[in-house]
């Protein structure tokens, strides 16, 4: 039996406007939950994955940078992003009555010369077929 597909979650987007310097919160380091005060917030997109420095409390010199994913507290907003559904495009067709467009393509397999489509299609009726060649040259 096939496993079943987890459902796909939406990127969590978050907003540290609400966090300030000298704030205390906690912090995930190593799988554990740990009491932080907040050093430093950055604005910078360089610090765009990590935007908020903090300093352990209890552990002297440890500074680090984190993110939202790893950092607890009320004034961290969290937001979902939500996705709008794709719309597929309709395939182009040439119909009938519909102009050739001029491009020009290679004449035979290894090219004679080449063929403008526009031209050599002006006032007759014609057919294309095209085949894709996977195993053709470029």
């Amino acid at each position: 039996m096939a496993p079943n597909k987890a459902a796909k979650q939406s990127k969590k987007v978050y907003d540290y406007s609400g966090l300030e310097k000298g704030m205390r919160c906690q912090a995930e380091s190593d799988g554990a939950w740990y009491a932080v005060e907040i050093a430093q917030v950055s604005e910078s997109t360089s610090r765009a994955r990590a935007p908020v420095k903090v300093s352990y409390t209890g552990y002297e010199g440890y500074d680090e940078w984190v993110s939202g994913e790893r950092l607890r507290s009320k004034a961290l907003k969290v937001t979902t992003e939500k996705k709008e559904p794709k719309t597929k495009k309709e395939p182009k067709v040439i119909k009938v009555g519909d102009k050739i467009p001029a491009i020009t393509i290679d004449e035979g397999f290894n090219p004679i010369g080449k063929v403008d489509m526009a031209e050599a299609t002006k006032g007759k009726k014609v057919i294309i077929l095209g085949l894709p060649g996977a195993f053709t040259p470029c």
